[in-house]
């Protein structure tokens, strides 16, 4: 093994501290490493000098330099084991990416990717865990007739903080009879296209959902250049992931159906000084899609799974997050207002004026939202920040519902 390979692009890395030592933390969003692993600071520095030009003995004088003799046999092992498991960018990762690709493909199921980590893998345990998660808010505090909501797509696990902002929205619209889900999820890995869709259904440990073949046909058949399909921009995505799961409890005894939309970003609009309300694409789709609900009397709901601002260390800001959060909370509300008002263009303009300085996630899912739907009023629900220390790291995220 003379040639090394370098440490993926894509591989996740945190600082954490484990039985009192600090450990780096890799972690494979896009799925094809098997686990997560932890290495140490200083293999992780070795990890990271790697490029395509480095050889062992570039490796090893570097070791020696710094620390002395050192034998490369063990360094190269950890390697190695990193290789087998998928995270090393070599000629095993292509061939191993390519059979799970293969494979995936190949299935009419979207199976979850945040079953165990985001939410428990076990339905009764589920039923436990979002039967809390719920009943962190009360369902007669919300006006139940909204048919439309954007709520977070943050992790669960975050305790109260999130889940009574996720609650306040579901209890919102706890009284429609929707029988179709239309989600606009951030796209966090992807951009193929402004609206990447999957004729694939989305399975969790609470069952199977169907994605709404019929509609999915409709749009191809009026609006084919306005879209993609994108399976494997779906594969790894948890903003659609996290509603279905959702939607799945609160609606258990309901059968309903979903598209699932990955809304691609629109920062090529910002960059451009053009604004997406003179995309033809963009409009044709909107278009289409309204079209088909309102001539086949669909009860369809749409969900904007989004958060708002990204700020801190661990989001390329030179700043501790802390430092900011009362004028992010200023600038969120601007954009939340504009929100409130119904205006779209008036919402994108606020972002593009700055260049996305907060790292809005959700711009281009809330723009298509907004852009999609006539409403007649909305409320904010729930606004709330959560800070992580460890990063110096922030993200700010709000519950809204719409109403005809």
């Amino acid at each position: 093994m003379s040639k090394l390979y370098p440490l993926r692009y894509d591989i996740r890395t945190n600082l954490i501290e484990y039985e009192g030592k600090d450990w780096v933390l890799l972690d494979d969003p896009m799925g094809y490493a098997e686990a997560p692993v932890i290495v140490t600071p200083e293999f992780f520095n070795i990890l990271v000098s790697i490029d395509e030009e480095l050889d062992i003995r570039d490796i090893l004088k570097i070791e020696n330099q710094e620390h002395g003799e050192t034998t490369i046999e063990p360094i190269l092992a950890q390697i190695k084991a990193l290789d087998d498991m998928g995270f090393i960018l070599s000629e095993s990762f292509y061939q191993k990416r390519a059979l799970i690709e293969q494979e995936y493909l190949a299935s009419h199921i979207r199976p979850a990717v945040c079953a165990g980590t985001c939410y428990p893998s076990n339905p009764e345990e589920i039923e436990v865990f979002l039967n809390d998660f719920f009943n962190r808010t009360n369902v007669e505090d919300y006006d139940s007739s909204a048919h439309s909501i954007i709520v977070p797509h943050i992790d669960f696990r975050l305790g109260e903080i999130v889940s009574e902002v996720y609650s306040s929205g579901y209890h919102s619209i706890s009284g429609t009879d929707s029988d179709l889900f239309i989600i606009l999820g951030t796209s966090h890995f992807m951009n193929s296209g402004q609206f990447m869709l999957t004729r694939k259904n989305f399975e969790t440990p609470l069952g199977i959902i169907k994605t709404d073949q019929n509609l999915i046909e409709f749009l191809y058949s009026n609006c084919p250049d306005s879209f993609i399909i994108d399976d494997l921009a779906h594969k790894p995505e948890h903003s659609i992931e996290l509603q279905i799961i959702l939607l799945q409890h609160y609606f258990k005894n309901r059968n309903f159906k979903i598209l699932p939309i990955i809304v691609g970003s629109m920062h090529n609009f910002m960059s451009e000084k053009t604004n997406p309300a003179d995309n033809n694409a963009i409009n044709a789709f909107i278009n289409s899609l309204n079209g088909y609900i309102s001539s086949n009397n669909i009860k369809a709901s749409f969900i904007a799974s989004v958060d708002f601002a990204h700020i801190g260390m661990k989001f390329d800001d030179n700043f501790d997050a802390i430092e900011k959060l009362d004028e992010v909370k200023k600038e969120d509300f601007k954009i939340i207002d504009s929100i409130l008002d119904l205006a779209p263009d008036v919402f994108f303009s606020q972002i593009a004026a700055v260049d996305d300085k907060w790292k809005i996630c959700g711009t281009a899912p809330i723009y298509s939202f907004l852009k999609t739907n006539a409403f007649k009023k909305a409320k904010l629900n729930k606004y709330n920040q959560w800070y992580e220390s460890e990063t110096q790291s922030a993200v700010t995220f709000a519950s809204l519902s719409f109403y005809d």
